[in-house]
């Protein structure tokens, strides 16, 4: 058993809620609970209206009202204020073998809750119990505290007027009924009684009224009133508008009013004619006939017939224009604009033979030609002579409903490399388009993929000069975090520089200096371009060196000539993209070389003409550039058009070298500018705006510190304002210079000029940091002031002349000794010596000096 302490001894508990049972436990541990926890813990149950505070000291009387509870926790008792006195009403009991328990809850408590001399609070209606001998019995209560004493009684008011009262009933009121000046209705007879008077109802008065008429004769026939009928129950005629009664019948045309009325109608019976009154003369209406089949048919005005129309000539029909039919187009313009719309539509060529069929040669309307008529096994078979374009549903069996698999009619398409024509959806598990064939028409191949269908022959490709930029995201990350990068160049003698006229012009070179350039750091460019070499070496030789060099880019390109192994242009495309679709494969199948770790740009040759070896260059350009796009989208690459960026190369001689001298039109291989525009084409696929740094950055009021080293400054120039609060010599105009091989220089000029024209130096390097700064202060010249005749007295003292040498004319009258010039020298530390020479007479001089005033003048004379 633990021992007895006073609650003020008792540890406190940290919280109070619903599952708790007592304040006080005798066994076990003993707690004292945190009386203002328990105060408002009680309070948020109690309805009662009074308040529960808790103390050590009993309150005094002029605190709480009546029916307050108070708890004196030291002496573990409870007070309620009664008659404006804290009274004692219960304490817990002490000191028995057996320690009592405070018990709390929402109800009143059972018999089998707590122990004899137990207190039990019901939280919501505010009643105190304690069980004595097993039974639970009030012993005050928060809601019933003791009545007050009486109040005094307030003075009694004015007694106000009797109101009067309207009454109703049944039957008629008897005299009992009410008082003077009440009313009273019969609600049975509708009578009406009152007021009472003298105590008598009196006869009262009927509200029914019968067998009396009424009318207000004054409003009758007036305006805004009402009209009067005649004799025969009807409204007269002046009371009705015009347009009621406005016809009229006459017997004949001459019995006419000789003037009539405007705005009425006459009918003479004897014809049924109407006429109407112009304001002159009676003007006939005539009346319609009922149906047209009624009216004859005029000598201008014909009836229409089927025959007439039929038999119309198209007068002033014409086919200039093609747009599309208004609504407001007539007939005829409306038809001459759907022959225009026709015959743009259908430019039939001349020729053809009998069963052939017309097929398109481009996208353009009207761009036709003559071809066979599909033949073969269910009608397949090639769509033309020569079998250069072909079908996927006719020629191969695809279905294209985008549901069926096509993936093995679509990939023998590919295979045969023939031009594609055809519309559908071709649903495909695979597709390898290296030789990129051309696929026209309204054609989307779909591949499954595990969440949805992704469309593959994009058209947006055909287009644009540079796609798959997002598969540079692994080296831009790296941009970001100030990563060293390294960008390595691989293919023959156009990658490699071959032909220019000096090293600046290698694509590295060029790259490297247009990043630094734009002061962008920690890039490193490696050309590893052999010229005369083709993918054969590269797949052999370059590209393990390639790789084993760990780029984060890795940029490819190869010439037309270096690509030749003999034969058609197709031949040696397929060949050169078999090559480079093997070396890519390698590439991706590399640990680490995934496109999530290097970024590869595909770049198309440059363009070409034909040559004297047969390269016919622009076809296989074509060729190739289609074959490109199929392996960037194979392989996660950016694809760059440097050909199609370039593609006229029959005037190219400022960007092109001849392959054969002799020949100077033949044009292949590239010359410096054609080197730069690629060079800067590749930088700007590298290196978006945001990664690129102005020459002049403006930091405003940076707020930088002193202390931060060169390497926190941009390449180029920047200029800032920074205080002399964060470290820096003075508060001032910072201007910072930043070459490209870290190198730096510092200017700080003071903004307000209370430095006296002060400059702040230094210079720094990136590895060793700054250098003090030095000070470089303006060389004070001598002034020379010219002064104005007359008006400076003796008195002016030292100070008041300027710095240097200073020239006046004095006279005697201001004080001077003497009429004449004087020549003021002024040191910068304010010593000052003054000659005053005659004006009169060459021989006579004074002079004197001073400092923060003037000594005696002493007189010289001149020999």
């Amino acid at each position: 058993m633990a021992n007895d302490k006073k609650i003020s001894e008792l540890p406190i508990a940290e919280t109070i809620n619903t599952e708790d049972r007592s304040i006080l436990i005798s066994n076990n541990a003993d707690y004292q609970f945190d009386f203002a926890t328990l105060l408002q813990f009680i309070n948020s149950g109690l309805n009662a209206g009074a308040n529960l505070t808790f103390g050590p000291v009993l309150p005094q009387n002029i605190s709480g009202k009546n029916g307050d509870v108070f708890i004196n926790t030291a002496a573990g008792s409870f007070a309620q204020k009664i008659a404006g006195v804290w009274t004692i009403v219960y304490t817990i009991a002490t000191g028995s073998s057996g320690d009592t328990t405070v018990l709390y809850g929402t109800t009143s408590p059972s018999t089998s809750t707590g122990n004899n001399g137990d207190t039990f609070i019901n939280t919501v209606s505010g009643i105190f119990y304690k069980k004595t001998a097993g039974a639970w019995n009030q012993v005050f209560s928060m809601q019933t505290g003791p009545q007050g004493p009486q109040g005094a009684s307030g003075t009694d008011g004015t007694n106000g007027t009797n109101g009067k009262t309207i009454l109703n009933g049944t039957t008629n009121p008897a005299n009992s009924l009410g008082t003077d000046g009440d009313f009273y209705i019969n609600t049975s007879s509708y009578y009406f009684f009152g007021p009472k008077t003298a105590g008598i109802w009196g006869s009262g008065i009927s509200l029914i009224v019968s067998g009396v008429q009424f009318e207000e004769t004054a409003n009758k026939n007036t305006p805004n009133g009402y009209a009067g009928l005649d004799g025969s129950g009807k409204i007269a005629a002046a009371q009705l508008p015009g347009y009621v009664d406005d016809v009229l019948e006459i017997a004949n045309y001459s019995s006419l009013p000789a003037t009539g009325e405007t705005g009425k109608i006459y009918i003479t019976t004897d014809t049924n004619n109407e006429y109407r009154w112009s304001g002159s003369a009676y003007i006939q209406i005539v009346a319609s006939p009922g149906t047209t089949d009624a009216v004859p048919e005029g000598a201008t005005n014909k009836y229409f017939t089927v025959s007439r129309v039929l038999n119309a000539v198209l007068t002033g029909i014409g086919f200039g224009s093609a747009s599309a039919i208004s609504a407001t187009d007539s007939i005829l313009q409306a038809l001459g604009k759907l022959q225009a719309q026709i015959t743009g539509l259908f430019k039939i060529p001349s020729g053809g033979a009998s069963g052939q069929i017309l097929a398109k040669n481009s996208n353009t309307d009207g761009d036709l030609h003559w071809i066979n008529a599909p033949s073969g096994s269910g009608g397949g078979g090639s769509s033309e002579p020569s079998g250069q374009i072909k079908s996927f549903r006719v020629d191969y069996g695809a279905v294209g409903d985008g549901v069926t698999d096509d993936t093995a009619a679509v990939a023998n398409a590919l295979a045969a490399n023939k031009r594609i024509f055809d519309n559908g959806d071709f649903s495909v598990t695979a597709f390898d388009n290296t030789k990129g064939v051309t696929i026209e028409g309204d054609v989307k191949i779909l591949k499954q993929t595990t969440y949805l269908k992704q469309q593959i022959n994009s058209y947006a490709d055909k287009y644009q000069r540079v796609f798959g930029e997002e598969y540079l995201s692994s080296f831009h990350k790296k941009l970001l975090a100030k990563t060293a990068v390294k960008v390595i160049l691989s293919g023959d003698s156009t990658t490699a520089g071959t032909g220019a006229s000096s090293n600046t012009y290698h694509p590295d070179i060029l790259l490297n200096q247009i990043t630094l350039n734009n002061h962008i750091d920690n890039v490193t460019y490696i050309n590893s371009g052999v010229g005369g070499q083709s993918t054969a070496y590269w797949l052999s030789t370059a590209l393990p060196a390639d790789l084993a060099q760990n780029p984060d880019v890795y940029i490819l390109r190869w010439g037309i000539n270096d690509s030749w192994v003999g034969g058609t242009p197709e031949a040696n495309a397929i060949a050169f993209l078999g090559r480079l679709d093997t070396g890519l494969s390698t590439i991706r199948s590399t640990t680490g070389f995934d496109y999530q770790h290097l970024a590869i740009i595909l770049q198309s040759q440059n363009p070409t003409t034909d040559d004297v070896n047969g390269h016919q260059g622009q076809i296989f350009n074509e060729l190739v550039n289609n074959g490109l796009r199929a392996l960037a989208r194979k392989y996660q690459c950016i694809f760059q058009d440097i050909y199609g960026t370039f593609q006229d190369s029959v005037h190219g001689q400022d960007y092109l070298t001849a392959i054969n001298i002799s020949l100077p039109n033949e044009l292949v291989h590239p010359q410096d500018p054609l080197y730069v525009a690629i060079a800067n084409k590749t930088f700007d696929v590298l290196f978006p705006e945001y990664f690129r740094a102005p020459d002049v950055v403006d930091a405003g009021q940076s707020g930088r510190l002193f202390s931060a080293l060169p390497s926190a400054y941009r390449k180029g120039i920047t200029y800032e304002y920074v205080e002399s609060s964060n470290g820096w010599p003075i508060s001032g105009f910072l201007i910072t210079h930043h070459l490209s091989n870290d190198m730096y220089r510092q200017e700080l000029a003071s903004f307000d000029g209370t430095n006296n024209g002060k400059l702040y130096v230094r210079v720094g390097w990136s590895v060793s940091g700054w250098q003090s700064f030095y000070i470089l202060s303006p060389v004070p010249t001598a002034l020379v002031y010219d002064g104005t005749p007359g008006g400076i007295t003796l008195s002016k003292s030292p100070s008041a002349f300027p710095t240097g040498i200073c020239t006046d004319f004095v006279l005697s009258s201001d004080g001077w000794p003497i009429n004449g010039m004087v020549i003021t020298h002024r040191s910068s530390i304010g010593t000052v010596k003054q000659t005053l020479s005659s004006y009169d007479s060459v021989t006579n001089e004074f002079v004197r000096v001073g400092y923060g005033s003037w000594q005696a003048w002493k007189q010289v004379t001149l020999v």
